[in-house]
C-alpha cells in the first residue's frame, strides 16, 4: 500500500460533494467531499494534469455543520492497490506506473472518501468522430414534452496502438443552431447527457469512447418556415479534447446535423 500524509489546506469551492457526514464531531468537520482530482486518469508514465494541461494534486475539501469550508486541517491520502498502478509523489500529483485502473482514498479525521477509481491508460493519440449523422428530425408539437427528436454524436480517443483511452474528458460546443423563441422557457436545440438533460462534456469509457445527444425541441423554435417544414436548417457542434495542454490530432471534430420539424403520426 502507498501512503501519503500531509499538512492539506481545504479551500477548494463548496459546491464540491459531500462524501462522508459525522455529526459525533463539533469540533472537526462535519462533512467532507468526495476526492477531488484534476482530471479522472492519468497517463502512463505521466503525472495527473488538470484541464490546463498543467500537473496538479489530489484534493479534499472538508465542512463543518453549517456547510462552511474549513481550513488547516490534516488530511490523508491513500492508494489501496496491492498492484502498483500510480503513486502519490511528494507534492500529491498522482503518477501513473503501469496499465491499469488505481484506486485512492481520501480521509481526514474518522472520515473517508469513497474509493475513487482512476484509470491509467496510454497516450492519446487519434479522435475520430463514430456513427451516421442523418438527419435529425423533430415532431411538430406544442407539448414541450412530446417535441423532441435527438441524434447522438459520438467520438473515440485511441493510442497509437489503436487501444482506447479512458478517463480524458470532452467537451462538446454548439457553434451554430436554429434560434429559441422569445419568451421560451427552454432551449431549442441543447446537448443532452444519458439522462436527457443538458451536459456540454463526457468522460472516456474503457473503449474511449463518449456521447452526448444533439437534441431539438420543436416547441421552442422561433423560425416559422423551419415550424411548418418549409425549411430545413442545420446545427454545427465541436468535440474538443486535448492532452497536455495540446489538442489531440483532429481535435476540434465537427459535426453538421441537419434539422427538420416533421409531423406527428
Amino acid at each position: 500500500m502507498n501512503s501519503r500524509i500531509t499538512s492539506w489546506l481545504i479551500g477548494i469551492a463548496a459546491a464540491a460533494a459531500v462524501a462522508c457526514i459525522d455529526m459525533s464531531a463539533p469540533n472537526g468537520p462535519a462533512s467532507i467531499s468526495v476526492l477531488l482530482l484534476p482530471s479522472p486518469g492519468v497517463v502512463l508514465g505521466d503525472v495527473m494534469r488538470d484541464s490546463n494541461g498543467v500537473p496538479a494534486p489530489v484534493g479534499l475539501a472538508a465542512y463543518n455543520a453549517t456547510g462552511g469550508i474549513l481550513s488547516g486541517l490534516k488530511a490523508d491520502f491513500f492508494i489501496t492497490d496491492s498492484l502498483r498502478f500510480a503513486h502519490l509523489d511528494p507534492n500529491l500529483i498522482l503518477v501513473g506506473d503501469s496499465l491499469g485502473t488505481a484506486h485512492v482514498i481520501g480521509q481526514i479525521g474518522s472520515l473517508q472518501t469513497p474509493v475513487a477509481n482512476v484509470p491509467v491508460t496510454l497516450a492519446p493519440a487519434k479522435f475520430t468522430a463514430t456513427g451516421t449523422i442523418d438527419t435529425l428530425r423533430a415532431p411538430l408539437s406544442a407539448d414541450s414534452a412530446t417535441a423532441i427528436g435527438g441524434m447522438p454524436l459520438g467520438a473515440l480517443l485511441q493510442s497509437a496502438t489503436n487501444t482506447g483511452v479512458a478517463g480524458f474528458v470532452v467537451k462538446y460546443a454548439i457553434t451554430y443552431a436554429p434560434a429559441t423563441k422569445a419568451g421560451s422557457t427552454g432551449v431549442a436545440v441543447y446537448l443532452a447527457g444519458d439522462d436527457g438533460k443538458i451536459a456540454l462534456r463526457d468522460t472516456t469509457d474503457a473503449s474511449g469512447a463518449v456521447t452526448r445527444r444533439l437534441t431539438v425541441n420543436s416547441s421552442f423554435l422561433a423560425d416559422a418556415d423551419l415550424l411548418a417544414g418549409r425549411k430545413t436548417d442545420s446545427a454545427v457542434v465541436l468535440a474538443t479534447t486535448s492532452y497536455k495542454g495540446v489538442p489531440i490530432p483532429n481535435s476540434p471534430l465537427r459535426f453538421v446535423v441537419p434539422i427538420k420539424v416533421t409531423l406527428l403520426p
